[in-house]
């Protein structure tokens, strides 16, 4: 369950950072397009996110008090990050139901959702686990922001948006994600007892999983592309979504500590 608690969270915050920025791109080259649903999805996904931290969370009413370690800690500083950005999401809706939220706001938002994700990936690489101590990390979780965030502007922006140039910002996603895979996975092999056991897993009991996942992610961007109207996108959408969320799903059950605990928390 905390599992994919976590998957929930770290997966919503990306998207909604992702879409974030590519809403700052549209509003900085068209002052008029309206964005207000765009930040209604972006805010209910902030909340579901927010809501999955708090279920992974043994003491949820404990979360403010994590904040008084900012200087020193990572989980501090991504539960201040998620937290104004939640904040700054609802800002936003609300400005753009009255008249137009600044460019500068939104993209200041969009920031905010990025330093959120970043300061997932240090958790994840300060701690005790081969596998999630690696750069690859930060390849993956910054790829599912792309291609999710990418997802979320081509459903919600207007019609008159160019959604071509973001299509290609989340292939180009997709393929550095995929063509790094075979050095993380070397280094793995070449590490820690724990990080190879991480890689028998994958190969092994994992492996069908993880040939799912890039099938989905790679058939489902490949059909993305070729097809040109919003409607046609839905089930492709689906499959890339199904791929990301397997792909965290298996991040997380793949992770073998040396020891137990998180350095720097």
């Amino acid at each position: 369950m905390q599992d994919w608690a976590l998957v929930i969270f770290t997966l919503c915050i990306s998207a909604a950072a992702g879409a974030c920025i590519f809403y700052g791109l549209e509003r900085q080259k068209t002052a008029d397009h309206k964005l207000e649903r765009g930040f209604l999805y972006l805010l209910i996904m902030v909340v579901i996110g927010l809501l999955g931290s708090l279920l992974h969370l043994g003491r949820p009413w404990a979360a403010p008090y994590s904040i008084l370690n900012i200087g020193s800690s990572w989980l501090s500083r991504e539960i201040l990050f998620a937290g104004s950005f939640f904040v700054l999401v609802a800002v936003s809706w609300f400005l753009e139901r009255q008249g137009r939220a600044a460019a500068g706001l939104i993209w200041l938002t969009g920031l905010l959702g990025i330093l959120a994700v970043f300061s997932m990936t240090q958790i994840y690489m300060s701690s005790f686990i081969p596998a999630w101590q690696s750069w690859y990390t930060v390849v993956e979780f910054f790829a599912a922001t792309v291609v999710l965030g990418g997802l979320v502007a081509v459903f919600t922006l207007g019609r008159e948006a160019n959604r071509q140039p973001l299509k290609w910002l989340m292939l180009g996603a997709v393929l550095l994600q995929l063509a790094l895979l075979p050095n993380y996975l070397g280094s793995l092999g070449a590490g820690a007892a724990a990080g190879q056991q991480s890689l028998t897993m994958l190969s092994g009991s994992y492996g069908i999983l993880s040939l799912i996942r890039w099938l989905l992610i790679l058939a489902g961007m490949s059909w993305f592309l070729l097809v040109p109207d919003r409607k046609g996108q839905f089930f492709p959408a689906l499959a890339l979504i199904a791929g990301l969320v397997l792909g965290r799903y298996l991040f997380y059950a793949s992770g073998v500590a040396i020891s137990v605990g998180l350095a720097g928390m």
